[in-house]
Parts: structure tokens; sequence; C-alpha cells
């Protein structure tokens, strides 16, 4: 099978991944905002339930919780960052989403090793996002004056765009286990009712497709840049 037929298979497949990105980020949003219309019974605010939780997991003081623009752990810092809105609410998803960065506190705590293999390659991905087009611009451009040169620019464009795709297969069971933890501490330390604890599951479960999506996308465009790339050399 030629490169070209590859390359129209591979455009081809992002119409079915678009979509389900699409469906995934739509179903986060319409299930946030059905659970965050009701409240927990434990009657504390998310960033309350786990600063408890921390504190019985790890020792007091051992992680900062703040007020920011998103929800995110920050492993340097050791600090949980939640939206005022997840910040002060009491409400099911509230607790929930900020369980699951809970759930990323411990993981530091605990040197879960695929996070930090995530933390270290990084800084290299956000250097090969930057700059992937930049070396696959230049090598397009030396191929007409020396094709090695420009090939070798072009396969080191397709290694810093596989290390994003590298980067969301490291995220993803990452995410999992940080969904997989909250849930087992609120079930141990009885944060929710029976009938909250399945609204919260709902909820970390269909955050996590989220990043299942995003590693479907990635594999997709990943497969089209070799193909991209591949055309070209082949061409000259």
């Amino acid at each position: 099978m030629s490169i070209e037929v590859l390359y129209s298979i591979a455009i081809l497949l992002m119409v079915p991944a678009f979509i389900f990105v699409a469906i995934s980020q739509s179903k986060v949003h319409s299930t946030i905002n059905q659970y965050s219309k009701y409240p927990s019974n434990i009657n504390k605010p998310a960033h309350q339930v786990i600063a408890d939780v921390l504190n019985a997991e790890i020792g007091t003081g051992k992680v900062n919780i703040r007020i920011g623009n998103s929800d995110h752990y920050n492993p340097k810092k050791k600090e949980i960052v939640l939206t005022k809105k997840v910040y002060e609410s009491t409400s099911i998803a509230a607790i929930g989403i900020a369980l699951h960065e809970a759930g990323h506190a411990l993981q530091d705590a605990k040197g879960y090793k695929p996070m930090k293999i995530r933390q270290a390659i990084a800084p290299i991905v956000s250097f090969g996002a930057s700059f992937v087009w930049v070396f696959f611009i230049i090598g397009t451009a030396l191929l007409v004056a020396s094709y090695f040169a420009g090939a070798i620019m072009l396969y080191i464009s397709i290694g810093l765009y596989a290390l994003t795709t590298l980067f969301y297969l490291i995220t993803y069971p990452v995410e999992k286990d940080a969904s997989r933890r909250a849930l087992a501490i609120a079930k141990q330390q009885q944060i929710f009712t029976d009938d909250e604890l399945l609204g919260a599951e709902v909820v970390l479960r269909s955050a996590a497709r989220t990043y299942l999506a995003a590693l479907v996308m990635s594999m997709v465009e990943l497969f089209r840049f070799i193909l991209l790339a591949l055309l070209y050399i082949k061409r000259d």
C-alpha cells in the first residue's frame, strides 16, 4: 500500500477521532453540570474535604490547596489548585474533582512511577510541541538544497511529535489511577453516601474518557504527521 493511500486513510481516521473527542468532552460537561446541582451530605466545601483526606493520608501541611484558573496538581510546588467554583462548592461533582487532584498528590507522595515519568518528560514534550513544525518547515526547505539534511530534520520532527503521543500514552493511566485512588478514599473515609458515590464515580469515569480521547486523537495525528513527512521525503 502506497504512502499516498495511507495518508488518505489517516485523513479519514481523523473524522471518527474528532467525533470521539467531541462526544467525550460533551459527556464530561453534561455530567459535571448534572452533579454540580446536588450537594453532598458531608456538607463541607471541596477544599476542606481534600484537606482532611491529605492530612490523614500523608500528614498535615504537606500539600497546599489554593484557588486558581484550572483544577490540577503541581508536583513541583506540592500544591493542589482548584477553580473558585470547585474550591467553595459542596456538590458531588466538585468534591469528586477535588478528590481526583488529591489522588495525584497521593501518587506523588507514594512515588507512583508513571507519574514521575510523565513529570520527567514534560519539559521535553513542551519543547517538542513548540518546535515540531519549525523542524518540519526547515526540513522541507532543506530537501531542495540537501536531501540528507532535510530528511534528518523531518525525522527529528517526527520524533518530537511522537513525544506528545507518548505523553498522552502515559497520562491516561496516570489519570485513571488518580480517579481510582479518589474513589477508594471516598469509600474508606465514607465521604459520600452510597447514592452520592455512584454519582462521583460517573463524574470521575467520564473525565477519564477525555484523556483516552486525547490519546486516540494524538495517535491518529501522529500517524498522519509521519506519513506527511514521508511524502515530502519520497517526493524529493
